[in-house]
């Protein structure tokens, strides 16, 4: 079971081999701090769940470009380009499901 953090602080949550976090149940993240979830590996967080801080604009998601890294992974509830963040760099994509937001 993935550890209560504490509310406050920000969390940087790394899953950096194949299926490091593969259909892990409830990722948790801070309620009212920053959370970065990162997957890179082949199905690294294929199919994970990730309870999201409840603050807006808090919630980062990088995923590599190996296959499935971020395939499943749930957004945010309510998510828009907005109020999070789904961050592209050379190395890095989204997760198939976020192209239509």
């Amino acid at each position: 079971e993935w550890p209560t953090p504490d509310p406050n602080t920000p969390t940087n949550i790394t899953c950096d081999s194949e299926r490091a976090c593969w259909r892990t149940a409830d990722i948790l993240c801070p309620s009212n701090a920053a959370c970065v979830v990162k997957c890179v590996g082949a199905n690294a967080c294929y199919e994970t769940q990730i309870v999201w801080p409840i603050a807006s604009g808090q919630a980062t998601l990088l995923c590599g470009t190996e296959t499935n890294a971020c395939f499943g992974v749930n957004l945010p509830p309510n998510a828009t380009r907005s109020n999070w963040t789904i961050v592209n760099t050379t190395n890095m994509r989204p997760p198939p499901q976020a192209a239509n937001n």
